[in-house]
């Protein structure tokens, strides 16, 4: 990618909210192809059926996948808004919340519509919208989930246990992250020092939450859900933007041979750490202070490829941006195809043309039913999702998609 297709130095030019082909364009490719990643971790810890050697650790701990979509999400939110009040003086908090809707909620209502509208319809699982399980998460859950409370009625009732949507409390901690973030930084967002205190704040009261959960004892998944404990991943992305903003006042060693090879080096040895953190997790215990280091080691390794070309370069290679892209249909549509019956029959056929339990069987059943993820959620994308994304480019100063 060209050096004049990444974001601008300050100040920036006036946008033009009534000519598209005007308007100043962020987007990273490299953010895209770290989505990718983000979510084949996610992918592999969901799957139903495991391998017993090779990748088990890595289906064990594909988890913090959610983790770094948190820290990406807050990355581009505080990226763009910062970009709007430096293109316009102001940020338009009628605008964003009219963006954020037409990018999260059609998805997001299909989703739930599909769950429990057209599997109870065909009797997907026994006795249709009679289900005891339908119709403990309506009573347990529909209320919250409409008030973007979802991740907080799963802290206490468990997960949505009905078809495969309980992953979906991950929206719900975004969308809050969404409406409060851009009202905080109407009034922060000329000093960049006391933004970042703001950030430095969130960490400690999330570490601080995190370490009552644990010695009150409230059970899993509270700790993993609530908002008040999973606020640092958010933080941290807040204070990447604030960096990468001011790159360009910084010496650029990261385009340099010997930047290049120091933000290898880094991005590794932050991965190792994040390993060695994960090794024998437990939600209990040290959780309140693991979970941040491994954030932070997350935070570490996305600033690597944002500053180094090397590593950039490498995750523009296709398919993976594209896959990003498509990486919100990935994710909402990934549980049916990691649990559905014709998925289960799938990874059954491939265990069984190995051994048992073998790591090829394994490999083998998910990347079928990862290609047929794959074909659903492109198909989701251009026939759906990007009509919505087309109208949502009416409410956008800066443009965040690819030309």
């Amino acid at each position: 990618m060209l050096e004049s297709e990444r974001m601008p130095a300050s100040p920036l030019p006036a946008a033009d909210s009534a000519s598209p082909t005007k308007r100043q364009r962020f987007y990273l490719p490299e953010v895209d192809g770290i989505r990718c990643i983000a979510f084949a971790l996610v992918w592999v810890h969901h799957y139903s059926h495991g391998p017993r050697q090779g990748l088990a650790d890595l289906k064990s701990y594909g988890w913090i996948g959610v983790d770094v979509f948190l820290v990406l999400s807050s990355f581009l939110i505080t990226s763009l808004l910062l970009i709007e009040n430096d293109a316009k003086g102001r940020i338009s908090l009628s605008r964003f919340y009219s963006r954020r809707f037409l990018r999260i909620w059609p998805l997001l209502g299909l989703a739930f519509c599909l769950n429990y509208l057209v599997l109870p319809a065909i009797d997907y699982f026994p006795n249709g919208f009679h289900n005891a399980v339908l119709l403990r998460d309506l009573r347990c859950h529909a209320i919250p989930n409409l008030l973007l409370l979802g991740n907080w009625s799963a802290a206490i009732f468990v997960y949505l246990q009905y078809g495969f949507v309980g992953h979906l409390w991950t929206i719900n901690l975004e969308e809050q992250f969404y409406f409060l973030w851009p009202i905080l930084l109407l009034f922060v967002v000329s000093r960049p020092r006391r933004l970042l205190a703001w950030c430095g704040g969130l960490i400690v009261i999330s570490y601080l939450a995190r370490f009552y959960y644990v010695e009150v004892g409230f059970p899993h998944p509270a700790l993993w859900v609530s908002t008040i404990t999973r606020m640092d991943p958010l933080a941290w992305g807040g204070i990447l933007a604030l960096l990468y903003r001011e790159r360009r006042k910084a010496p650029r060693i990261a385009w340099h041979w010997i930047g290049a090879i120091l933000s290898v080096v880094i991005f590794v040895a932050a991965l190792l750490l994040a390993r060695r953190v994960l090794a024998g997790w437990q939600w209990t215990g040290a959780v309140w202070w693991k979970l941040g280091l491994a954030d932070i080691c997350l935070t570490i390794a996305i600033g690597c490829v944002l500053y180094s070309n090397l590593l950039a370069a490498l995750l523009r290679l296709p398919p993976l941006p594209w896959l990003g892209k498509i990486s919100y249909g990935l994710y909402v549509y990934h549980a049916f195809f990691a649990e559905s019956r014709v998925s289960l029959r799938v990874a059954a056929w491939a265990a069984n043309t190995f051994s048992p339990g073998s790591l090829f069987g394994w490999l083998l059943g998910m990347t079928i039913n990862g290609l047929a993820l794959v074909a659903v959620s492109a198909l989701s994308y251009y026939a759906f999702e990007r009509w919505f994304l087309k109208f949502k480019e009416r409410f956008e100063t800066i443009l965040s998609r690819p030309a």
